[in-house]
């Protein structure tokens, strides 16, 4: 069956949506203002995500024998910080929600600046030439407003009605955003070639599964680092860690298909999207468990 991109886009955006409800629904007023008195670990997760993360990839992309067009993707992949994805594994996990969401309104709204910047840089170093992409202002910040913000006021909006029967309704709900992503998400990977899906390859995944993996582990590994460089407590740096490893592979792949409209660019971003949920949500299960047990990974 072939799905069309608009139907698609629908499709994830109503499920990005829900996720940011259940979120909300998790959180107290409380949870944001302390935050908002002590920002230093959400300005810990930005440095990792705005910078190290990207510098990291331009660095590793150097050593790799692979196509110019594989690493600029790899790098446009870097530059898309943070989604709906991460906030979900955060809340399974037990880890600091509010941190989180406040990470991907911050970056959702950073990378409008810098993404063009970081594109262009990864069309310099690997391409040889410049290239200028114009991000869609209105459409993003509306984006934003409408499956992020707005669901997440809807959650606590029912927090505070639905005092009771609260934690019912939460456990529901989040094996209900489990499989609503992942089906999503399955949708979007065998989608015909026009939609960007699985389609548009064939051989390459003996080549970019391993070295998405390998991304994947770099990542989350720079994310405990750049926690452990911030002084964040276990449970902040498996949020940091998390929020690091886990990319905005849908925004990537628009960048890739539709600005640039360059297939082979956005195959990294669309292999990253198969695994990264899953990968992340074991290691950051893996550093719960072994930070519980004593052995600390900070």
């Amino acid at each position: 069956m072939s799905w069309s991109p608009e139907i698609v886009d629908v499709l994830i955006s109503g499920a990005v949506a829900l996720v940011m409800y259940g979120l909300g629904l998790s959180l107290s007023r409380q949870d944001y203002l302390s935050l908002v008195a002590k920002p230093k670990p959400v300005l810990v997760g930005l440095f990792g995500q705005m910078l190290a993360l990207p510098l990291m990839m331009i660095g590793l992309m150097l050593l790799l024998p692979i196509s110019p067009e594989y690493k600029i993707g790899f790098v446009i992949l870097a530059a898309c910080p943070g989604g709906s994805t991460s906030g979900l594994i955060t809340f399974l996990l037990g880890g600091e929600v509010a941190m989180s969401l406040s990470l991907t309104v911050a970056n959702s709204l950073l990378a409008l600046a810098t993404i063009p910047f970081l594109v262009n840089l990864a069309f310099l170093v690997f391409g040889h030439q410049e290239v200028y992409i114009e991000m869609p202002l209105a459409h993003s910040m509306a984006h934003i407003f409408l499956v992020t913000i707005v669901p997440v006021f809807l959650g606590g909006v029912t927090r505070k009605l639905i005092k009771q029967g609260r934690e019912k309704l939460q456990r529901p709900l989040k094996i209900a955003m489990i499989i609503i992503l992942s089906v999503v998400f399955a949708i979007k990977f065998f989608a015909g070639e026009h939609s960007g899906g699985a389609g548009i390859l064939k051989d390459e995944l003996l080549l970019l599964l391993p070295l998405s993996f390998g991304v994947n582990t770099l990542a989350f590994l720079i994310g405990l680092a750049v926690a452990r460089l911030g002084n964040l407590n276990r449970k902040r740096s498996m949020t940091a860690a998390i929020e690091i490893a886990v990319q905005n592979s849908s925004l990537a792949m628009l960048i890739t298909g539709t600005l640039l409209q360059n297939q082979e660019m956005l195959k990294p971003a669309l292999v990253y999207a198969i695994i990264s949920f899953w990968t992340t949500f074991i290691f950051a299960f893996l550093y719960k468990s072994r930070s519980a047990s004593g052995f600390d990974l900070r």
